[in-house]
């Protein structure tokens, strides 16, 4: 498995940016998306797990959280973009 992760796209997808995305079965984008279609068209070359930055404070989409917990292969990733907004308890595994 091949996992792509980007971030601080701020609205702009680069085509360099999808030929090196192309051969990933997933992308992670950590934050600063900038503008919801940057999510849709990474889903269209592989499927995307997304979470919001400081920046995206216009997009209003209730499945992109400020913070997330994916499995991945039977592992869990937890993803944020600002490690001072961190609001989980490594220890305990679970978001506070």
């Amino acid at each position: 498995m091949i996992i792509g992760l980007i971030s601080d796209t701020h609205g702009l997808l680069r085509e360099e940016v999808r030929d090196n995305l192309k051969d990933c079965d997933l992308i992670l984008h950590v934050g600063d998306i900038g503008k919801l279609d940057i999510i849709d068209n990474l889903n269209k070359i592989a499927k995307t797990e997304a979470i919001l930055g400081n920046v995206d404070k216009n997009i209003d989409d209730k499945n992109i959280l400020n913070e997330n917990i994916i499995e991945v292969m039977g592992k869990r990733v937890y993803l944020i973009h600002d490690i001072s907004k961190m609001s989980i308890d490594l220890k305990k595994k679970t978001l506070i």
